[in-house]
C-alpha cells in the first residue's frame, strides 16, 4: 500500500494524475450519457418483512454457520474432530474468516429461492433490451467516472488530517490490515481465494442488500435523491470501525461517494448488473494494490 501522507514531492504528481483522471471521466461521462436517466425505471416493490429478513440474514447467517464452518475446515485439513481445547492454526483460520462473506451471499440466495417465487427477480431488477454484459461493462466504465471524485475527497481529507496528526494517517482500514496479514503468510491459493471473495462474492452480497433490498425499498416511499443519500450513508457506515481511528473520516466519505454512484447505477440501469460491475472493479483494484504493496515490501 502506498503511504497516505502526501508530502510536497507527492502532491504535484498526485494533482496531475487527478487532473488526467478527471478529464477522462468528463469525456467518458459525456460519451455514456451518464447524467441522463433514459427512461422512468419501474421499481419492484420490496415489502418491509423481506427487507428485515434479508438484512438479518446478511448479518446473522455468518454467525450461525461460523462454528460449523470452522469445524468442517479443521476436519478437512487434519482429519480430526475439533474440540473446545484445540487452537485453530492460522492457515485454517484465515480461510474461515474469508468464508464469512461467502456465507452471507449463500444465506441471501437461499432466502430468495425459498421465501417466494419471483423475489430474486424483484430484488435484482430487469436489464431491459440491453444484454447483461452491456450493463456489467457499463458499471466497469462507471468506475473510471467515480474514481476522480473518490480520490479528490480522500486526498483532501487525508491532507487535512495530516495537518493535525501525521500519526493518525498510519491507521488502516480493518479489512486492509487483515488482508495484508493473510497475504504476507499466504501462498498463491490464498491470494486467489482472497480475490474471489473480495472481488466477486462481497460485491454481489453487498449490492443485493444495499441496492437490491434497501434502495429498492426506499424508492417506494422516497425520491431518488433522498434514497441515494440514505442508502449511500448506510453503505458507508457498514465499514466503520473504531480501530481505523481518524482514517474513518476519509474512508467513510469515499465510500459514501462510491455508494452514491452504485445507487445511481441501480436507478439508471434498472438492475444490479451495473452496480455489481462497478463494485467488482473497485474491490478488484483495491485488492490488487494491497497485493502489490505486500509483494513489494517482501522483496525489499
Amino acid at each position: 500500500m502506498e503511504d497516505n501522507i502526501l508530502d510536497t514531492d507527492q502532491l504535484l504528481p498526485y494533482l496531475f494524475v487527478l487532473a488526467v483522471l478527471s478529464t477522462l471521466a468528463f469525456f467518458l461521462a459525456r460519451y455514456l450519457n451518464f447524467t441522463k436517466i433514459p427512461q422512468v425505471i419501474r421499481h419492484n416493490h420490496i415489502r418491509l418483512i423481506e427487507l428485515i429478513l434479508g438484512t438479518l440474514i446478511f448479518f446473522l447467517f455468518p454467525v450461525i454457520v461460523y462454528p460449523f464452518f470452522i469445524k468442517g475446515m479443521y476436519y478437512l485439513y487434519t482429519g480430526i474432530e475439533l474440540d473446545a481445547r484445540t487452537k485453530i492454526p492460522f492457515h485454517i483460520h484465515r480461510y474461515v474468516v474469508l468464508g464469512v462473506p461467502l456465507s452471507s451471499l449463500f444465506g441471501l440466495m437461499f432466502f430468495f429461492l425459498s421465501w417466494e417465487r419471483g423475489l430474486l427477480r424483484r430484488v435484482w431488477g430487469k436489464s431491459g433490451e440491453k444484454s447483461i454484459g452491456y450493463h456489467w461493462c457499463y458499471g466497469v466504465l462507471a468506475y473510471l467516472i467515480c474514481l476522480p471524485f473518490v480520490q479528490a475527497v480522500s486526498g483532501s481529507l487525508n491532507l487535512l488530517i495530516s495537518f493535525f496528526s501525521e500519526e493518525a494517517l498510519k491507521d488502516e482500514q480493518t479489512a486492509v490490515s487483515l488482508l495484508k496479514q493473510f497475504m504476507y503468510k499466504g501462498d498463491l491459493n490464498i491470494v486467489i481465494f482472497i480475490f474471489l471473495v473480495y472481488a466477486v462474492a462481497v460485491p454481489i452480497a453487498e449490492e443485493i442488500l444495499f441496492r437490491g433490498l434497501i434502495f429498492n425499498y426506499m424508492r417506494r416511499y422516497l425520491s431518488c435523491s433522498k434514497s441515494l443519500i440514505l442508502s449511500a450513508a448506510l453503505f458507508a457506515s457498514l465499514h466503520y470501525s473504531a480501530d481505523q481511528g481518524w482514517m474513518n473520516l476519509s474512508l467513510l466519505a469515499s465510500l459514501f461517494i462510491v455508494g452514491y454512484f452504485l445507487g445511481y447505477l441501480r436507478e439508471r440501469q434498472g438492475s444490479l448488473w451495473a452496480p455489481i460491475g462497478l463494485h467488482m472493479t473497485q474491490n478488484a483494484v483495491s485488492t490488487f494494490i494491497i497485493y502489490w504493496g505486500v509483494r513489494s515490501s517482501m522483496a525489499v
